[in-house]
């Protein structure tokens, strides 16, 4: 199947909708995890914090190799070259077991020093380690199954992704609260998603083989597949690290305004984070769609695919900041009733719902031009929005006051969403427009 057919948007919406299902399904694990774990006691569920914020590390490497996955698979499915994808398929699995094997041969020490630093009572450490341990042992798991997930994508096979995304997710339902029936404990909960992992790369890899030819000899080292798939999974881990990085600085900036101002930062932000899950399967959805329109030599179809999808995700943030704005303060109670905190949250909402557009067109965008094998743009954009922007703004304003970083957190994402905008223009317009940039070969950062 390819994504060359019928409208830009209806060939988007047929692969973002089965991608924001397992996005959903995906939400309703984690939350499950913290449900069933917070019965365990609060140490239980401290540990469970200080993993995950480990966990996301290695993820972020995952991402940008899966990333870098996609935007090959798509293009050779544009061009037609279905032998082509199958063998970037393979390199992918195979970086992706190479990256899990690391960190299953150091998931024991790098686990342990871990939840020493982040944890210093010596129960939640402990907790922590056990728990952090059996996951990062399954990453061998777990980066191949994300880089074959994202394979499916591009090749616009989202039934057989929803297929087996669901897998884990839902084992994932099932197997938690079976293991802490049985007395497992925190222990039990990861190997519960280990468990599910396994499950779902099961049924991943007979998929692979029908849904985009996957034989054995494609997991036979490539160099040139290799180096090309490193090179760009490399800026779009480094891009995912310094968003994370910023984040947290953000954070301790915000720390000085009080314990009420980082509840109700907390609480906004996950509602904002709720909104973002449908940009990241429409985002997904694009540069599929990009990558099999310039693989195809179908610039035209590239550049609109791009911008339907930025025009749908920028309308529905914008109502949905609109919803925000009117309705900010019994939001944010449903994750915090303190009145203090509540103020704080409501502060942040409304400040930043103008900015929500600009940040929908910001994440699309960025996809878009991973699907084309660009990804220094949106990590240009990253570092000029959230480094010499967001994060002096939240300190200089915010001498003003909470209001003033908050203003601050908003102006980074606005201009880093308006200036995504700004290189994806001047890097991926189409060259029929005589008066116009040409489109730069594939590799080209500017």
């Amino acid at each position: 199947m390819t994504l060359l057919d019928g409208s830009p948007p209806r060939a988007l919406l047929r692969l973002a909708l089965p991608l924001l299902a397992t996005g959903a399904l995906n939400l309703a694990s984690l939350l499950g995890d913290r449900l069933w774990v917070g019965r365990l006691g609060q140490e239980a569920l401290a540990s469970l914090a200080g993993a995950h914020a480990v966990w996301m590390l290695l993820f972020t490497l995952t991402l940008g190799l899966s990333l870098a996955t996609l935007a090959g698979v798509a293009r050779a499915k544009g061009a037609g070259e279905s032998s082509v994808a199958a063998r970037v398929t393979g390199q992918g699995l195979l970086l992706a077991l190479l990256l899990g094997g690391a960190a299953a041969a150091l998931a024991w020490p790098l686990a342990q020093a871990a939840q020493a630093f982040l944890a210093p009572d010596p129960r939640v450490a402990a907790g922590g380690a056990r728990y952090l341990g059996v996951i990062l042992a399954g990453a061998l798991v777990q980066a191949p199954l994300t880089v074959a997930l994202f394979a499916l994508q591009a090749a616009g096979e989202g039934r057989a992704a929803l297929r087996v995304g669901a897998v884990y997710p839902l084992g994932n339902l099932l197997l938690t609260p079976l293991a802490l029936a049985l007395g497992g404990g925190l222990l039990g909960v990861a190997l519960a998603t280990v468990a599910a992992n396994v499950l779902a790369l099961a049924l991943a890899l007979p998929v692979l083989r029908r849904g985009l030819g996957l034989r054995l000899a494609d997991l036979r080292p490539a160099p040139l597949h290799l180096a090309e798939l490193l090179s760009l999974a490399g800026p779009r881990s480094l891009e995912h690290l310094i968003r994370n990085g910023a984040a947290l600085v953000v954070v301790a900036c915000l720390a000085r305004f009080g314990s009420a101002a980082l509840a109700g930062y907390a609480a906004a932000l996950g509602l904002v984070l709720l909104l973002i899950h449908p940009g990241l399967a429409l985002g997904q959805a694009a540069a599929a769609c990009v990558g099999q329109s310039l693989g195809a030599g179908r610039p035209e179809r590239a550049w609109l695919s791009a911008w339907w999808a930025v025009g749908i995700y920028a309308g529905f943030m914008a109502l949905a900041g609109a919803a925000l704005h009117l309705a900010a303060e019994p939001l944010v109670v449903l994750f915090d009733p303190d009145p203090a905190s509540v103020r704080a949250g409501a502060l942040l909402l409304r400040t930043l719902a103008p900015a929500l557009p600009l940040l929908a067109a910001g994440l699309v965008l960025g996809k878009a031009c991973g699907g084309a094998r660009r990804p220094g743009l949106p990590l240009l954009a990253v570092v000029v929005g959230q480094v010499f922007v967001q994060l002096p703004a939240v300190v200089l304003l915010g001498r003003q006051g909470l209001a003033g970083a908050f203003l601050g957190v908003a102006l980074g994402y606005a201009v880093q969403g308006a200036l995504a905008c700004a290189l994806f223009a001047r890097a991926l317009r189409p060259t029929s427009s005589p008066s116009l940039p040409a489109l730069r070969p594939a590799g080209a950062d500017s």
